[in-house]
């Protein structure tokens, strides 16, 4: 049991241990923001990290589809600009041969041909002139 009537209070004035007192709990709310900042940056630059590791993620597939595109149109193309290919488009489209008589190629250096030579010019039938 306690006895009340033993007991000393005494009662005085805000001092200097007081004062440590609450310079050492603005310490630990000081020091408990910091780690509170320092969770929520870390969160935040993880997010940022997983969020990027994401878009190269895609990018790559996108690189990869990309690619095998890229050598589908190389190898279509070698296809259609070979020249068995071209001959049986043409031959399609009801193109022909020509010979080499027949085909008059202008480099530029030729003057224009004058009204009378186009009006002398024979067509041959079957064969496209331009």
């Amino acid at each position: 049991m306690v006895d009340l009537n033993a007991q000393h209070v005494v009662n005085r004035t805000l001092g200097a241990s007081e004062k440590t007192t609450i310079l050492e709990v603005f310490k630990c709310i000081s020091v408990a923001s910091l780690v509170v900042v320092f969770l929520l940056s870390s969160a935040w630059i993880r997010d940022d990290i997983l969020e990027i590791q994401y878009q190269i993620e895609n990018l790559n597939r996108s690189n990869r589809e990309l690619s095998e595109a890229n050598g589908l149109l190389k190898a279509e193309l070698n296809t259609l600009a070979a020249p068995a290919e071209i001959e049986r488009v043409a031959t399609e489209l009801g193109l022909i041969s020509s010979n080499n008589e027949s085909v008059l190629v202008m480099t530029g250096d030729e003057p224009m041909p004058t009204q009378r030579q186009v009006a002398q010019t024979q067509t041959m039938p079957g064969v496209l002139h331009e």
